[in-house]
Parts: structure tokens; C-alpha cells; sequence
């Protein structure tokens, strides 16, 4: 599908483990995982298994972190001065 077609489509409602760690960062997403703030929704079976995420959960860990906190610990604690 071309670039300007994908464009044009909304934004999918997951996102592969790949497109979290790109995201987010994969210790960020192993931290969020740890703490319960992120889990997969799927996972493709085969050798190969890809696990899915839900776009919001992604974007809500990141929102959280934006606003000061971080997975696993307590909020004063991650708050930047």
C-alpha cells in the first residue's frame, strides 16, 4: 500500500511489541509491563510471536510519564524538580 493510501486510513488500534519499544523504549515498556500499566491484548501464535498492543495503552503510558511518573515508582519519587 503507498505511503499517501496509508496516509488517508486512520490510525490502527494496536501496535505490534516492535512499534511499543520504538515508542516508548523497551525498557520503558518492560518497566510499564512490570508495573501494570501496559499488557498485550494478542498474540500471534507460531514461532515467530509477535504480541500486540492496544494503541491507547500505549499512549497513556506515555502521557503518564509526561506528566511525572514512571512505572514502578511512586510518583514524588519520579518527579523531576
Amino acid at each position: 500500500m503507498s505511503r499517501a493510501r496509508m496516509t488517508l486510513l486512520p490510525a490502527p488500534e494496536h501496535v505490534t511489541q516492535a512499534d511499543a519499544d520504538a515508542l516508548l523504549h523497551k525498557q520503558v515498556r518492560v518497566d510499564a509491563e512490570r508495573a501494570g500499566w501496559l499488557r498485550p491484548c494478542a498474540q500471534k501464535p507460531g514461532q515467530r510471536r509477535s504480541l500486540f498492543y492496544r494503541t491507547f495503552d500505549v499512549r497513556e503510558v506515555s502521557r503518564r510519564i509526561a506528566e511525572g511518573e514512571y512505572p514502578g515508582v511512586a510518583r514524588e519519587a519520579s518527579a523531576v524538580l
